[in-house]
């Protein structure tokens, strides 16, 4: 099966669709009353509520990525010991399909480099920069060891832990016992968002190749959707906003891009590695 395909879903008996029916309408989202000439069916409002939100998951760019990271981590366990996967041979599963639509090739795509990116795993690509396979790390096989498997959850703990704070003597601090001071480290999120923004706008309007463009653009999303959330975790906007400069200083380098982005750096207060 290529993603192009029909899910399997698609042909199905009517036994199936009944069954079906009936799981919904335990779950007060529709009505369903079989007859002999078939079967009247009725949506509640909470089933019309339901299927607005599936309309909108469906084609959201977030919820897309995080279903391609999610079983991109799940196909790698089945190889459990050895979780590798051959990413084109993903791409021809079933494991693409999102509700009705398959996954296309560039949100797998920014899916592996998430998981990469994540420090989830380790990707093998060609001379031309074209990711052929993954392998998932030991924080990547701990991340498919959870039940469900959300890579979102996951980095959102594992980040939630590793907060750097520092309790200790003060420099320039009067000394006496129990003078100490906790200090947390962490970037100017308004600076940071607006390079972000700024940056993705420059490299979105710019011809650079798939891959380095590619590359790019998920780091900086990644960093710019956290920077949205009401209380963004510090640990985490360290760890995407590192990824995100060397990502900018490994694929754009000496291009005129990369000194556009030099120069918003400059103006942001922010140092490219």
């Amino acid at each position: 099966m290529s993603w192009e395909d029909p899910p399997e879903w698609q042909c199905v008996t009517s036994d199936r669709i009944e069954a079906q029916l009936g799981a919904l309408q335990s779950h007060d989202l529709l009505t369903f009353h079989p007859f002999a000439g078939g079967a009247a069916v009725q949506i509640t409002s909470a089933g019309i509520s339901k299927a607005a939100q599936y309309t909108r998951d469906r084609t959201s760019p977030i919820r897309r990525l995080d279903f391609a990271a999610n079983s991109l981590v799940s196909a790698a366990m089945d190889n459990y010991p050895r979780p590798r996967i051959d990413i084109q041979e993903f791409l021809d599963s079933s494991r693409t399909w999102f509700y009705d639509r398959a996954l296309d090739p560039a949100e797998v795509g920014h899916a592996v480099e998430h998981l990469e990116q994540s420090g989830l795993a380790r990707v093998e690509r060609t001379a031309t920069e074209h990711p052929v396979a993954l392998t998932l790390t030991q924080l990547g096989i701990d991340c498919g060891a959870c039940t469900p498997i959300s890579v979102r959850t996951f980095m959102k703990d594992q980040n939630a832990q590793s907060s750097i704070t520092f309790n200790g003597p003060v420099q320039g601090a009067q000394i006496g016992n129990h003078n100490t001071q906790t200090n947390t480290q962490g970037p100017d999120l308004a600076q940071l968002a607006e390079f972000t923004r700024k940056t993705l706008e420059t490299v979105r309007a710019t011809g650079l190749p798939d891959a380095a463009h590619g590359r790019v653009v998920a780091a900086g999303e990644a960093l710019q959707e956290q920077l949205e959330v009401t209380n963004p975790e510090p640990g985490l906007v360290h760890r995407l906003r590192d990824a995100f400069l060397l990502s900018i200083t490994e694929n754009l380098g000496q291009t005129a891009t990369g000194g556009a982005v030099r120069v918003l750096a400059a103006s942001c207060g922010i140092d490219l590695p």
